[in-house]
């Protein structure tokens, strides 16, 4: 005969939770998983990669990652020929679907030309992936783009991949691991502390 034993008995697993970033006096600093709960989305980052974003108290809407130096701790800007980057924003200029979001970046990059598009999902929510290339300071600069709704929350989400032509098979690499690492979650309807 087997006796259960009473609940009590078993012992009890408490989780802590781990802090994924760091801030310096300039940015905050993404290892292993980047966390936007306002947002409802993180992003599992591979070891060794660092992900830089806004200094609080700034807004948290994304991280870049240097294609040049993935582990480096000085900053990261937009600014810089090559990175991969994972932005958020709310849909406040109430556009319809990824395909206008794409049409309105486009619109306001100047010189630039499509490549190619493909309508897909990712997670479950409509996406469009393209590539452009624009003339920037004289040299051809290409963006690989995944453009994702998020309609129910009124949410955009844009991974990116900037890069130089010469640097693309090293650079679409990490770009795919970071797409790889994407995932949703529900929203929380109170306040929330990204871990």
């Amino acid at each position: 005969m087997t006796r259960a034993l009473p609940y009590f008995s078993i012992p009890l697993l408490v989780i802590a939770a781990v802090r994924h970033w760091t801030e310096t006096p300039s940015e905050t600093i993404w290892r292993v998983r980047y966390t936007n709960c306002d947002k409802g989305y993180f992003v599992e980052l591979p070891s060794g990669i660092v992900a830089h974003a806004a200094h609080s108290p700034a807004p948290n809407h994304g991280f870049l990652i240097s294609t040049s130096g993935t582990g480096t701790t000085d900053r990261v800007t937009a600014e810089q020929t090559g990175f991969v980057g994972v932005f958020d924003q709310y849909n406040s200029m109430e556009l319809r679907d990824p395909q206008a979001y794409l049409d309105w970046g486009l619109k306001n990059t100047p010189g630039s030309e499509l490549v190619y598009t493909r309508q897909m999902a990712l997670r479950g929510l409509p996406a469009i992936q393209a590539e452009y290339s624009a003339v920037e300071r004289g040299r051809r600069i290409w963006n690989k783009v995944l453009i994702v709704f998020r309609d129910k929350d009124d949410i955009i989400y844009e991974l990116m991949l900037r890069t130089l032509k010469r640097d693309d098979a090293n650079d679409m690499r990490l770009y795919q691991v970071i797409k790889s690492g994407f995932h949703v979650f529900p929203i929380s309807q109170g306040e929330c502390v990204n871990p």
